[in-house]
This record gives structure tokens, sequence and C-alpha cells, in this order.
């Protein structure tokens, strides 16, 4: 055997060794919240940039399973320091979602599902913590109206966000496999969300939503958007 070949033989043997334990870094990756923040800000990134992009699934269900300290807050921090971490996450998921999920979309898979779940979850706390913010403020100050009317602006994205999950839970979705994961997720967050917006915005909302399923034919689903309702 000649040098060279000998030399492409070992070159090719080191391209197997190094792809190989690349896809298995790949396939047994584990997270935790500062990998798991890197990676989410990294693929917001390329898909901002209209670069190809690929999500994994395994990020998408650690980001779900640990949506009640997912993203990591110092202690004692303050609101706006709050909502520095706060916000990219929401921004970032939001993102991702909006380019998983293209109308009309009548089958959604798990990592779709959970990536709208998590979501959910994570408008609880922005709009946990605008609230916070917005009690805070000097009533006489000069930027207290701008701050109400960014504060506006965020109820009118939720409430957006609420009717796009209830008419993708109950009109449009028939992979009966995520129903529990839409569902359930939707009567937890939902109400939580609700109950931080100003009186009139909440009932407002609630007709909306209902509004958006009453009177459609053939729904799967009847039984549990009733029950979703009541549940407000």
């Amino acid at each position: 055997m000649t040098h060279t070949k000998t030399f492409k033989l070992v070159f090719l043997q080191i391209l197997i060794i190094i792809s190989t334990k690349s896809f298995s870094q790949i396939v047994d990756k584990h997270y935790n919240h500062k990998t798991a923040a890197l990676e989410l800000e990294n693929v917001a990134k390329k898909i901002s940039s209209g670069l190809p992009y690929n999500i994994s699934p395994k990020l998408v269900q650690y980001m779900y399973e640990n949506h009640e300290d997912f993203p990591k807050i110092p202690e004692n921090s303050s609101s706006k320091n709050k909502m520095e971490t706060l916000a990219p996450t929401y921004t970032y998921i939001n993102l991702i979602l909006k380019s998983q999920l293209i109308a009309p979309q009548d089958s959604i898979s798990k990592k779709q599902a959970m990536l709208a779940a998590t979501l959910g979850y994570q408008s609880i706390k922005i709009i946990s913590l605008s609230n916070e913010f917005i009690n805070s403020l000097d009533k006489d100050a000069y930027n207290y109206k701008t701050r109400v009317r960014g504060f506006n602006q965020g109820i009118k994205g939720l409430k957006q966000y609420l009717l796009g999950y209830t008419t993708m839970t109950f009109l449009e979705n028939q992979n009966q496999n995520v129903d529990d994961i839409l569902i359930s997720n939707l009567k937890n967050f939902a109400p939580k969300i609700l109950n931080e917006f100003p009186r009139d915005e909440k009932e407002l909302t609630i007709q909306l939503l209902k509004s958006s399923i009453e009177g459609k034919n053939d729904i799967r689903l009847i039984n549990e958007f009733n029950s979703f309702i009541e549940s407000l």
C-alpha cells in the first residue's frame, strides 16, 4: 500500500470517528439552563438572519418541562433585571414558534405543541412583571402615559396569542396525540394570564375566545372547549 493510500485511509477513519462522535453528542445532548438559553438564542438568530436552522426536540422538551424556572433569574433581581432576562427568552420562543406554525395548521406535532405551551407560561411571567412595573410608576411622571401605552400593546399581543392558541387547539389541530398537551396547558396558563389583565380587557378576551369557536360546525373537542371557557 502506498503512502498516499495509507494517508487517505487514515484520514477517512478519522473522519468517521469524528462524525460518529458528533452524532452521538447530538443524540445524547443534555441541557441545563445556561446551555438551553444559549442554544435558544442561537436558533432565533439564525431565523432572524434567514439562515437554515434546526431546533432540537430535546431543547423544546427541556424548556417545556422547566418552564417554571427557565430562564434562570438571580434571586433579589430588580424588575428591570428580571425583564432584561425574560423579554429576550419570550421573543426567541415566539419567533421560533411563528416559524414552526404556518397557518392553517391542521396537524400539530408534539414539538410544536410544547413550544406553544411554553410560550404561554413565559407570557404569565411577562404580564405579571409588567403589571408590577406599571404599578410602581409615578402616575405624574412625564413618561407614564407612554409606559401605559406599551403595556396596552402587550395586552393586545397576548390576546392575539390566546386567540391563536385556542383556534389552533379546538378548530385546526387534528392530531389527537397532542390534544392533552394543548388543552391541559391552556387550562393552566390562560386563567393566570387573564387574571393579570385589567377587568374589562379580561371580559372582552373571554368573549373573543368564546366567539372564535361557538357556532362552528363539527367541533371535535366541543366538550373540552366548553370546559376551558368555564375555567376562565
